[in-house]
């Protein structure tokens, strides 16, 4: 209880954090997003899928996704992620620890045809969250976002970047997520600097730096992935 109260008095004292909260719970936050992403694909990719995860994703079309979670054997939580269903047969899950769910593939999958890969170096993510980032959005991309549902999935272009665009967040906001190729994101990370003028405004946080970082509770959080292996 002690620890939580010096946390809590850190953060009142800390005006960059407050200033992060403010822009993720009034205007606009950008923050760069780093969690695994993990591609599967197959004739068999769904059927292992239900296996490991406790949703029914036979109903989660091409273009939407689900927040599900695997258990293991107790019925313990291992972990929290999103599955997305980007094409027939191609599947991306956003997991904390990408290596740990690999093995955890194979061992349940038996002779499915299944072929599971991190892509986290190849594919690099934005998040742009709070209630004017629709506006940020339509400002940034070739065609407006307004009619796409939360988890959601659809492709646009930034300028001339191929993106998919994925409804979703862990602000509590309303939110969305950029995926853009690798190469692609000093280009990305440079027309995103433009659009705040037109958009009413943001601010991109400080969050912790590390592989794998969520911003922390009502804050915006820029993650910074590691150099490229």
């Amino acid at each position: 209880m002690i620890i939580q109260q010096q946390l809590l008095l850190l953060f009142k004292e800390d005006k960059i954090a407050r200033a992060d909260a403010e822009a993720i719970r009034k205007g606009i936050g950008f923050y760069r997003w780093t969690h695994d992403l993990v591609e599967i694909t197959g004739r068999d990719a769904l059927e292992v899928l239900q296996k490991i995860y406790i949703s029914d994703l036979s109903k989660v079309p091409v273009g939407k996704s689900k927040y599900t979670a695997s258990l293991d054997e107790n019925g313990e939580i291992i972990d929290d992620v999103i599955v997305m269903h980007m094409a027939d047969g191609l599947y991306w899950v956003s997991d904390l620890y990408g290596p740990r769910l690999l093995p955890w593939i194979d061992r349940h999958k038996g002779n499915a045809d299944i072929h599971a890969k991190i892509i986290t170096y190849d594919w690099d993510m934005y998040a742009v969250q709070g209630p004017e980032s629709v506006k940020a959005m339509n400002a940034m991309l070739d065609e407006p976002v307004d009619e796409l549902k939360r988890f959601g999935i659809c492709r646009r272009k930034l300028g001339d970047i191929p993106v998919y665009i994925h409804r979703s967040g862990f602000t509590g906001e309303n939110g969305y997520e950029i995926y853009a190729a690798f190469d692609k994101s000093a280009q990305r990370a440079g027309r995103r600097a433009h659009c705040p003028g037109s958009a009413g405004g943001c601010a991109s946080g400080r969050g912790r730096q590390g592989p794998r970082s969520r911003p922390r509770s009502g804050r915006c959080g820029r993650c910074r992935r590691p150099d490229r292996p």
